[in-house]
């Protein structure tokens, strides 16, 4: 997992690094769709280091591999400090 600074996000929201948990998904995984593609809005679960939370899908990373999360700073720091940059190893699920 990585971290980003959110911005306009794909599915046609702003994406509130800072105070939000919600998450971009690779492209690969959500395709050409944008505004209404129909995993915007789900929630997934990301488990890391004995620590769960859930977040929205509100944007897609173009340059994440498949299966990777890119989170806003809010929900990474959850989970580790930003200063690691990447976060190897996470588990997550469409909840």
């Amino acid at each position: 997992m990585t971290y980003y600074d959110g911005g306009g996000g794909s599915c046609g929201h702003n994406v509130e690094t800072d105070g939000e948990d919600s998450v971009a998904l690779s492209a690969q995984l959500l395709g050409g769709l944008s505004n209404n593609n129909p995993l915007c809005g789900k929630q997934v679960t990301i488990k890391f280091r004995g620590k769960t939370y859930t977040a929205v899908v509100k944007d897609k990373c173009v340059g994440c591999k498949f299966g990777d999360v890119d989170a806003t700073r809010a929900l990474f720091a959850k989970f580790g400090e930003t200063g690691e940059g990447r976060l190897p190893g996470i588990e997550w699920w469409f909840s």
